[in-house]
């Protein structure tokens, strides 16, 4: 789309600055036959040829921009109502993290809008979508913390067509399976079978109580000793409440 855009500026600027230097060269009045060829020109006609020309000039300086690499820093949230337009204009969806708990835990709704958009994705590995990307081959996903290998996987989906598109058919397949009506599916069938429930609460109990040992180090290493106690504190006060709260 943007070479045939590039093609129709480049030569939409040529016919334009070739009409204004032969009203320049020859006259107005005869290119369309009207008067012997006369070389003098009134100065307000003289102005608006060069007017003309100035603009052929702009057009097809224009088109030499359109497939030029550049970047864009976007210094302000994009409203919300507008997320759609901005994304119907890229070329990928794009998202990168640490790793860490809150991150493997994460299913961000940005990224569903990229899918939406028909978007293919490079993002980093370890979290529930970043699977979903590379068991259905959205696009790639890269190991955390790797600003080489993330640039590459961008590189390589931006200049490799037939990946591209591949990606993008697949996402086009994947995209009425993440509707509201189809995701909320398994929760729906899971809380209309209150049966089910209760034998799996001791082993969510187990699995969740698992997963603080690893936060440990981390809320110490950024919050310090005394936001790690308010947290064990609150956890334990939870831990109990709901003790109390079960039958």
């Amino acid at each position: 789309m943007r070479q045939a855009f590039q093609g129709f500026l480049t030569l939409f600027g040529v016919i334009v600055i070739g009409i204004s230097l032969a009203h320049m060269a020859i006259g107005p009045r005869a290119i369309i036959g009207s008067v012997a060829v006369n070389p003098t020109m009134a100065g307000e006609d003289r102005f608006f040829a060069g007017l003309f020309l100035c603009t052929g000039v702009a057009l097809v300086w224009c088109a030499r921009d359109v497939q030029r690499k550049r970047v864009h820093v976007n210094h302000d949230w994009v409203p919300y109502a507008e997320r759609g337009a901005w994304l119907l204009e890229a070329d990928l969806g794009v998202s990168a993290h640490h790793d860490h708990l809150e991150a493997r835990f994460s299913f961000r709704t940005r990224v569903l809008d990229y899918l939406w958009a028909g978007l293919p994705y490079v993002g980093t590995a370890g979290d529930a979508l970043a699977d979903l990307v590379e068991r259905r081959g959205l696009g790639r996903t890269v190991p955390p913390e790797d600003p080489d290998a993330f640039a590459a996987a961008c590189r390589t989906l931006l200049t490799d067509r037939a990946e591209w598109e591949a990606a993008a058919e697949r996402i086009a397949e994947l995209r009425p399976t993440l509707t509201w009506a189809e995701a909320v599916k398994p929760l729906a069938r899971f809380c209309a079978d209150p049966q089910r429930r209760e034998p799996r609460r001791a082993r969510i109990a187990a699995l969740t109580a698992a997963q603080y040992p690893p936060m440990i180090p981390e809320t110490l290493d950024r919050h310090g000793p005394a936001e790690l106690a308010r947290k064990a504190g609150r956890l334990a006060s939870r831990a109990v409440r709901g003790k109390r709260g079960r039958p």
